[in-house]
């Protein structure tokens, strides 16, 4: 006869060995530990996203959308709306309808999207896959602002906080991405942009000044619109012709989406599987433990734990000798188990079971149990057999809970060429190692889906065919994109950049008078030290050192803006065909150079400090010098072909953009009188520390 595996043993094997049906599990968890990025694959991935790549790193000065951007924003069109509703009526009824309509529709997405940010950020620009704004109600809300406004419909409508919210929108809604990446067929989102456009040139139509600050930060959004949406044009690349090269690039890209898409979808399936399958190993294997005596025993017990009566069709006496037929077949498989159980049992459980056994032994004269009564039967053995038949059910259920609980600890899984624990598989599915991986996946699958879906857009395009003529919206964003340019790289351009090269020249000049008043007044030096200052007078050098350092941060802050916008609109800057461009071009230069003298100043000090610690080399723009080629790297400056030492590129700075009180004078030589300022504000900064400046007052005492 069959023997029946005990407890002990069942339990021991549990631990040594892997399951038959563990071949799911196995190969998730061996997807997940193997799964990386191809070097090949990520080789030939780097190759074709190079040639195709689009620069569209994004200008500091244009804040990405963020919970901020669509409150703001939010506020903005709801303030708009309401002056329609109160005051432009007149003639506008079903224009002002559609508008309302539509920015009700707005004010969800804007709400949606603030409560998904969540938290302020300042990397999230959502895309046209993840926001659901219809172009539709944008460009029914910028085209009925749009008219209203060049109407003059509204009494009420004055023109700076009108212009002001009119940014806030626009900056917004410019960095929705409304043109999808993946093809040609621009509809909605294409009337969007357009609409978009058109407003913000109607805007430039009009007078900006930059005598106030409202003025300054309009201009900047909109110059941060007309950024981002020329970037959703490049990535269109409409202006790209297809070439063999686009064509052969494309059909890599496609195979390369392919197999990355397949080998991450390969990790997603098997992190999402992972924990199920190996729940159904565990209750697989735990459930293995007596499954045999079990399946025995609880069918004669689904029989016995009732007392025998007379039913329809089956009397009490026929069932009694069912259930001793039953009994009397089982009973060697029974006495076997019980040999092991008895020796596991302990206390009172042992001499019960010893009981048990002695009531099986009765089975030997199974006639002389037939020919009890029913009664006596029920009474004298039934309920006996029932009793402990359940208790070694229950026996069997705890010895499979004591299983569940020690199998992440004994359980091997095995990999094929290698066998892990379930505390290492645990550890895997949380590591670090496996979200590095794993992000080098997902960057790598969408870099080349990108690529691969302007591709598409590219070789998809049909010239001189019936199918073009949805490319309406596109002919009047060329159109728009060619006006605002001109305002940008044009008049209004070069007032902004010299209005902020001004107000810095004027805040920098601001700053050196009231440095040499901190001289002459407390003697403070470039080091932090002053003369030996009563309260009061140390009192008061505090407030003016403040002061001073306020000024020249501000200063550098305007500087700043004026070279944000240029660095912003670099790509816009082509020939310089009359006076405005010019000067555009001009400030553009000096700031370059500008720049680059101030980078190898900082690389100087870089080296000096290398060279402090006892190092022998340095990183410069990616590379590893020594310090002593370091050092002539730094010195060599480049600029229009030219090869200039340091000293050599600030005379020609000096000499080419930096004439004083001349109109020569550009925003390069204005950013280096202020960075020429800072050892003297880090000076300042000394003396404010030491002398605990921030918690002085005599007003208490």
């Amino acid at each position: 006869m069959k023997r029946v595996m005990s407890g002990v043993l069942s339990v021991l094997i549990l631990s040594t060995s892997v399951s038959a049906h563990a071949s799911d599990f196995e190969s998730y968890v061996r997807t997940i530990k193997n799964a990386k990025l191809d070097s090949q694959l990520e080789a030939e991935i780097k190759d074709v996203v190079s040639r195709n790549k689009l620069p569209l790193t994004r200008p500091e000065f244009c804040p990405l959308n963020n919970t901020r951007s669509y409150e703001q924003a939010l506020t903005s069109l709801k303030n708009i709306v309401t002056v329609f509703k109160d005051d432009c009526f007149d003639g506008n009824e079903s224009l002002i309808g559609n508008l309302i309509d539509s920015s009700n529709e707005l004010e969800t997405e804007l709400n949606k999207l603030k409560e998904e940010q969540g938290k302020e950020t300042t990397d999230v620009i959502p895309s046209s896959e993840e926001v659901t704004v219809d172009g539709i109600p944008v460009a029914q809300v910028i085209n009925g602002v749009n008219t209203l406004f060049s109407n003059n419909s509204c009494s009420s409508l004055e023109r700076t906080p009108f212009l002001e919210r009119s940014a806030d929108i626009i900056q917004t809604f410019s960095q929705f991405g409304l043109y999808s990446p993946s093809g040609i067929t621009v509809a909605y989102g294409g009337l969007a942009v357009a609409s978009i456009l058109r407003f913000v040139s109607n805007i430039f139509n009009d007078r900006f000044e930059f005598e106030n600050e409202e003025d300054i930060n309009t201009f900047v959004k909109l110059n941060c619109a007309y950024y981002d949406v020329r970037n959703q044009v490049k990535a269109l690349e409409i202006f790209d012709i297809d070439t063999q090269r686009h064509y052969t690039d494309r059909e890599l890209s496609k195979a390369l989406v392919a197999q990355i898409k397949k080998d991450y979808e390969a990790l997603v399936k098997a992190k999402e599987n992972v924990e199920a399958e190996f729940e159904k190993i565990k209750s697989a294997e735990v459930n293995k433990i007596d499954a045999e005596v079990e399946k025995l025993i609880s069918g004669l017990y689904e029989k016995m734990k009732t007392p025998l009566t007379d039913l329809p069709g089956k009397s009490a006496r026929y069932q009694q000798a069912e259930v001793l037929g039953e009994l009397a077949f089982s009973k060697d498989l029974l006495e076997e188990y019980l040999d092991s159980y008895i020796s596991e049992s302990k206390g009172a459980d042992r001499f019960l079971n010893i009981l048990f056994k002695q009531k099986l032994s009765l089975l030997d004269n199974p006639m002389a149990l037939m020919e009890m009564s029913v009664k006596d039967f029920n009474k004298e053995f039934l309920a006996d057999m029932a009793s402990s038949f359940n208790r070694v059910l229950k026996n069997i259920s705890a010895k499979r809970e004591k299983a569940r609980s020690i199998f992440d600890d004994t359980y091997i899984i095995s990999l094929g060429d290698e066998n892990i624990t379930v505390k290492e598989y645990k550890e895997l599915l949380k590591s670090e190692d496996l979200k590095k991986r794993e992000k080098r996946i997902t960057d790598a699958l969408a870099a080349i889906s990108d690529v691969d879906n302007r591709l598409a857009a590219i070789i998809a395009k049909k010239e001189y065919s019936s199918e073009d003529s949805k490319d309406g919206d596109l002919r009047e964003i060329i159109k728009s994109l060619d006006i605002i340019r001109n305002h940008v790289y044009g008049k209004y351009g070069r007032e902004f950049v010299d209005k902020m090269r001004s107000m810095a020249e004027d805040q920098n000049k601001n700053f050196n008078d009231k440095y040499k008043d901190l001289e002459k007044h407390y003697n403070i030096s470039k080091s932090g030290e002053s003369d030996d200052l009563g309260e009061d007078r140390k009192l008061n050098a505090c407030v003016d050192v403040q002061t001073t350092r306020e000024v020249w941060v501000y200063a550098q802050k305007l500087s700043e803006l004026g070279y944000d916008f240029l660095a912003t609109n670099n790509d816009i800057f082509g020939d310089a065909d009359n006076k405005d461009r010019r000067k555009i071009k001009s400030h553009n230069d000096s700031a370059i150079l500008a720049r680059r003298i101030i980078t190898a100043r900082n690389y100087l000090k870089k080296i000096s400090m290398q060279r402090e610690l006892g190092r022998s080399e340095v990183e410069i723009e990616g590379e590893t010098y020594s310090l002593e080629v370091a050092d002539n790297v730094a010195r060599t400056i480049n600029f229009y072909g030219k090869e200039l030492t340091l000293e050599e590129a600030q005379e020609y700075l000096d000499d080419k953009f930096g004439h004083k009180g001349l109109r020569a004078d550009r925003l390069g030589q204005i950013m280096m009188e202020i960075v020429n300022n800072r050892d003297r504000t880090v000076g300042l900064q000394k003396f404010y520390k030491k002398n605990k400046c921030s918690n002085l007052t005599t007003i208490t005492r």
